[in-house]
């Protein structure tokens, strides 16, 4: 069963280092239609020998930028 409805789009990537930050906006309403989501997520990235070694999520993309040491302009 779909809990959620929707679109997500990837509104700007930043490279830090061997990272990738994706900064990732998720539009949502509950499969029934009366719950709706607006929000930006920051997703940090690393690949190694072309698979994803690492991905960790945060609510709040200004921490997934710190965190991966990236400068957020």
């Amino acid at each position: 069963m779909e809990v959620f409805e929707g679109e997500l789009t990837v509104e700007r990537t930043v490279e830090a280092g061997g990272r990738l930050v994706a900064l990732v906006r998720y539009r949502l309403v509950s499969a029934g239609g009366d719950v709706p989501t607006d929000h930006p997520w920051g997703y940090v990235c690393e690949a190694r020998d072309g698979r994803l070694s690492y991905l960790r999520a945060y609510w709040d993309p200004e921490e997934a930028l710190d965190a991966a040491g990236a400068d957020s302009s």
